[in-house]
């Protein structure tokens, strides 16, 4: 990597990076051999460690020769050779110091074990970046004739490279600090500063220091990759470690880690932070920043040594394994094989997209069993069968791939529902249907639902999902029917409890209501316990968007064996869950009825952006007279932490909690994959396994774990006897167990606290909420919610699942009046503000960023399935499944998955080429070849694990027809014919649509119109004049996030219809039209008849409709900057 400093006095520069080291008289060292065959360290010549570089230092006679501090000092003065910069200032700027990092495993080999070839590959790769950005960035400024400030690339620039071996903390640290002096040469010969440029503008980069820093990663990524080239050609296998940064491969962990003190001291500082920016980690290394130390030779080289030896390991054998067999290859182990296999379902819970880099480091470092570590070597050969076999899948994105399992179990979606079932018919009379205090068409789709003789149906439900499931719940109560309300969770569980009850309507329902449970569960409990189900029973399925294919799939056996009814609701603008990624899509695509439900019950919220402040929140709730009425929500686990500390400490201050506390003990849930699971190194002493026997718990108590033999080492608490558990193995899995990981809480008077799952000897229900009123040494009194008061002693709620009540995660909201969210710009999104707003009529969001945090909450949420990110190899922008019908849809899954077959086995130079065209493309339609250069290297390195160099790109490129190159001053840019005309066909598209239709009103008409809406803002007033008078084909509507676009919306189409009643000129439809589903659903909330733009376009290319269809139609396309421009051109 390459990080930028300014340097900012000569003197102090030359002195202090030419004696950094030298106090410590610590020379560069070879490996040599001694008579007995062992190997040492003998020290090379000093000289080396420094040269001048540049075409300046060659014309002063000083390239490649030793940085002596006088000429250093002279030369950061503004002087060369005695020659001063012409104009020089009195506050003139010494330069830059632009430092370049080895990778760490690669200074391990080179200073521990002696590899002193990789010495040479570091300075000839900071030898080609520094030639690079000679070139690139050296400019002077000029005043024109006109009196304009012109900027002239000169391509002379002045070096001095004094290279280090060690970090602050006296590890092995390669790196060499490149001191770019502020001089150059003009055309006339005369010795200039560096030209700087505060103001860009026209697109282009000015101004040297401008261009090293905007450029940054690029040169970066230049010497990543001579680098890699390098080490590869000696022998050294490599590895992609993401940002176009590499490692050499073979190093063991151990070894790597104890020689990256530093590092670790960043992290933890970081963590501390609760942030991992860029900016956060300078901070963090400047607060961890410790004073330089200095030690012999001798004294260095004996604790690198001692480190190494107390490893037990041996860099040096690494170092001659290189050279003695430089390409040798190693077989994957079963170890590997397992480990690959866990981290692949692992991971796959989360993403439907897989980086491999990221597979096998997860493999590596967290899914290894027992003594055996797995090599990451062994590993990426499992990977790479893995791909050969077609158990990977390879995407069009970024080079990730998803799994052939995860496919196969999301075709299994689209079948699982075929096949006829027997009487699903349920009459429903007239007389219950007319009971329900909703509007007359949600009755019939109600009727619809029951007398269907289909088995699985899914409601699309926009807005709450409340009104429909008590609809649905006693009218089947009513009609005969058992029907069992599931909620996806506990807390869920609670909330349908308390706003959908079970009604009786009629003397009879009544009476079998008193002798028949109201049956309720939660997903958990009815996939994982033998419920009694019959041909009588109707499973409805609450929030059914969040469920994964899994889970779809086992309760669709569920119901297909008891031969029950299912009906899943599918909140559409809520957020899914991570484990979703779109399942209940796909799930439609099989022998499914669908229906569409708006809720008739709407709400008005007031939502308030904010500049995140802790402290602020913290008083913003303690000031709140009506706490019960108010929740706390952060949307990560590190901030919901701060917040409750925050809160706390302020209501202390304020004396709404005592100063004097307990201590309790108590215990909370800990949750593990099922991958993790297997693994003892998951499980920690002290934590406890639960086991249900019979309505009751069993509880073990971990004492010790083997990682080595993968047991666990633990005492019965009913029996206090010893037990030794595998967690692989089948006894252990079928015993269900629940883990829990000690805690405890200081509890002060007027503490807010609640219970996060049920405790037998306290008799503590799961959910409740309480409020401590008084504490005592050995007891605690609280009351709940209803007032009723308990005192319970200290030893009773010893282990009880308690936790603050005070702040608490997004993902745990709750009917609230008011809803204070702290959160990340991009944490937030549309889905999370609808499931806040439908809940909340006051949402205060207190975040970094409120501008990025607008349009963040304009983004829909995307959690693609993996047959949607196959598909996505066509490049369609609209990431949801089209109205594609099932036998459609699989052939596209296979011409798509044959597609990009056919595209792994392209040269690696031809598809990292491909790629950075691609991806750089998706975001703009011409871009910096440094640009290019940097997504290329980074995808052979994350892809690959091999380095391709700026010379191979360029040979590339300039094979392509394609690709079309303009030269700037400062770098080539490059686009492709394809983008080019694509642009100028929508822009021509546009042009030719100016003044060819007649208004829709007159501007009398709107100003008469509005003036009768007052509440309507200036720039929705000025939208609705201008689409109501254009005579244009295509107009556009700015707006951000709370701005009235819909409100704009909704009156507008209402002045059309008013309008155009007395008028001609009428529209014969009017269309809503958007780029996902999530926002068509928000326009077909809004009373406006809408579909996919891509869905208009599909049926359009198949001929399923003609373009003279639309003849006279009014199209709004909403969010039209998630359009892409081949959907653009197309509609135009």
């Amino acid at each position: 990597m390459m990080s930028i400093s300014p340097l900012k006095s000569a003197p102090n520069a030359a002195q202090y990076y030419l004696n950094e080291e030298s106090s410590q008289d610590l020379p560069d060292t070879t490996l040599e051999k001694d008579g007995n065959d062992n190997y040492y360290l003998r020290e090379t010549e000093r000289c080396e460690h420094t040269f001048w570089y540049g075409k300046l230092a060659e014309q002063a006679g000083l390239l490649g020769k030793p940085v002596e501090q006088n000429t250093l000092e002279t030369v950061l003065s503004g002087t060369l050779n005695e020659e001063t910069i012409k104009g020089k200032r009195n506050d003139h700027k010494s330069g830059y110091d632009l430092t370049f990092s080895a990778p760490k495993n690669v200074s391990i080999l080179a200073l521990v074990g002696g590899d002193t070839r990789l010495i040479d590959a570091h300075n000839n790769a900071v030898k080609f970046a520094l030639s690079e950005l000679e070139k690139d960035v050296a400019q002077v400024t000029q005043i024109n004739e006109t009196g304009e400030r012109e900027f002239h690339n000169t391509q002379s620039m002045i070096f001095a490279v004094v290279r280090h071996k060690t970090s602050r903390n006296n590890d092995p640290q390669i790196h060499s600090h490149t001191l770019a002096a502020n001089m150059t040469r003009d055309l006339e010969g005369n010795l200039r500063t560096l030209a700087s440029n505060l103001k860009q503008k026209g697109g282009v980069i000015n101004g040297s220091g401008e261009r090293i820093y905007h450029f940054q990663k690029y040169y970066g990524a230049l010497y990543q990759s001579q680098l890699a080239k390098a080490s590869q050609e000696l022998g050294y296998q490599i590895t992609g470690l993401g940002n176009a940064q590499f490692d050499i491969e073979g190093v063991p962990e151990s070894l790597h880690k104890a020689f990256s003190t530093r590092k670790q001291q960043i992290d933890q500082q970081l963590l501390d932070f609760g942030h991992d920016s860029r900016a956060a980690k300078d901070v963090a290394a400047l607060d961890t920043r410790p004073g330089k130390t200095y030690h012999s030779d001798a004294t260095l080289h004996h604790q690198w040594q001692e480190t190494v030896k107390g490893l037990g390991l041996d860099p040096a054998l690494i170092v001659k394994q290189s050279q003695e067999s430089p390409h040798k290859t190693t077989h994957a182990t079963r170890c590997a094989h397992e480990a690959f296999s866990r981290a692949i379902a692992h991971l796959g819970q989360y993403s439907t997209s897989l980086s491999l880099e990221k597979v096998i480091e997860t493999a590596a470092s967290d899914f290894t069993k027992g003594r055996q570590q797995a090599n990451a070597i062994d590993i990426k050969q499992v990977a790479d069968e893995w791909i050969k076999e077609g158990k990977l899948v390879p995407l069009a994105e970024k080079g990730h791939y998803t799994s052939h399992a995860m496919l196969q179990n999301e075709k299994a979606l689209m079948d699982i529902t075929k096949g006829r079932r027997h009487n699903m018919r349920t009459n429903v009379d007239n007389a219950t249907l007319s009971r329900l205090n909703i509007a007359r068409d949600n009755r019939q789709k109600v009727a619809d639902i029951y007398r269907s003789t289909k088995q699985f149906h899914v409601v699309n439900v926009f807005g709450s999902s409340e009104q429909i499931a008590r609809t649905l719940l006693n009218v089947g109560n009513h009609s005969g029917k058992r029907v069992q309300l599931i909620s996806q969770n506990a807390l869920h569980h609670r909330q349908n409890q308390q706003n959908i009850p079970r009604e009786s309507r009629t003397f009879a329902t009544w009476v079998k209501h008193l002798f028949q449970e109201d049956q309720r569960h939660t997903l958990y409990e009815l996939l994982h316990s033998a419920l009694p189900l019959t041909n009588k029973d109707v499973l409805l399925v609450d929030h059914a968007n969040k469920m994964s294919a899994e889970e779809l799939i086992s309760l669709t056996n569920t119901a297909t064996r008891s031969n029950s009814k299912v009906v899943l609701l599918n909140c559409v603008s809520r957020r899914q869950a991570v484990k979703a990624h779109s399942a209940i899509g796909l799930y439609t695509k099989g022998n499914v009825t669908t229906h569409t439900w708006v809720n008739s019950k709407q709400a008005d919220s007031l939502v308030r952006l904010h500049h995140r402040d802790e402290h602020n929140i913290a008083r913003t709730y303690a000031d709140l007279p009506d706490k019960a009425n108010t929740q706390v929500l952060a949307t990560s686990g590190v901030e919901q932490r701060r917040l409750t500390d925050e809160i706390r400490a302020t209501l202390k201050n304020e004396g709404q909690l005592s100063h004097t506390s307990i201590t309790l003990f108590t215990q909370k849930a800990h949750y593990l994959s099922q991958p993790q699971r297997e693994l003892a190194k998951y499980y920690k002493a002290g934590m406890t396994l639960r086991q249900w026997q019979n309505g009751k718990p069993h509880d073990f108590v971990i004492a010790s774990v083997d990682k080595a033999s993968n047991t666990l080492e633990a005492l019965s608490k009913t029996e206090g006897k010893a037990h030794t558990f595998d967690p692989s193995s089948r006894e252990f899995t079928s015993m269900n167990m629940q883990l829990f990981k000690p805690d405890c809480l200081e509890i002060s008077q007027g503490e807010h606290i609640m219970a996060t799952g049920k405790h037998l000897p306290s008799q503590i229900e799961a959910g409740e909420r309480y409020l401590v009123t008084s504490i005592s040494k050995d007891t605690l009194t609280f009351t709940n919610h209803q007032g009723q008061s308990r005192t319970l002693s200290i030893q009773n709620l010893k282990d009880a699942p308690l936790s603050y009540d005070y702040a608490h995660s997004a993902n745990q909201f709750e009917p609230k009046a008011h809803t204070l969210l702290s959160g990340k710009a991009f944490t937030l999104s549309k889905a999370l503000l609808n499931d806040l707003t439908e809940n909340s009529t006051r949402l205060d969001i207190f975040t970094d960023h409120p501008e990025k945090a607008q349009q963040a909450l304009e983004k829909a949420e995307v959690r693609p399935s993996a047959i949607e990110r196959v598909l996505h190899t066509h490049m369609v922008n609209d990431r949801y499944l089209s109205q594609a019908t099932e036998p459609t849809l699989r052939y596209d899954i296979e011409q798509a998955i044959a597609l990009l077959s056919k595209e792994q086995h392209a040269p690696l130079l031809e598809k990292a080429v491909n790629f950075a065209l691609n991806h750089l493309l998706e975001k703009e339609a011409g871009f910096t070849q440094k640009n290019l250069v940097i997504e290329a290297v980074r995808y052979a390195f994350e892809e690959a694990n091999r380095p391709i160099t700026k010379t191979h790109i360029q040979a590339e490129l300039a094979k392509r027809s394609d690709a079309l190159s303009a030269e700037y001053s400062d770098g080539t840019r490059w686009t492709t014919e394809a983008a080019i005309e694509t642009e100028k066909h929508i822009l021509g598209n546009i042009e030719r649509g100016k003044g060819q239709h007649k208004p829709f009103a007159t501007s009398k008409q709107v100003h008469s119109y509005l003036n009768a809406h007052a509440h309507l803002s200036d720039g929705q007033k000025n939208s609705i004049h201008l689409i109501s008078t254009t005579k244009d084909s295509f107009v556009a509507i700015q707006g951000l996030a709370g701005t009235g676009k819909s409100t704009m919306l909704q009156t507008n189409i209402a002045l059309i219809d008013h309008v155009t009643r007395v008028g001609r000129n009428q529209p014969e439809q009017i269309i809503g039209l958007a780029p996902t589903h999530s926002a068509v659903s928000e326009l077909e909330h809004k009373g406006v008849n809408a579909q996919t733009l891509e869905n208009v376009l599909t049926n359009l290319r198949r001929g399923a409709t003609s373009a003279e269809a639309y003849k006279n139609t009014l199209f709004f396309l909403d969010e039209s900057s998630m359009v892409s421009n081949k959907q653009a051109k197309e509609f135009t």
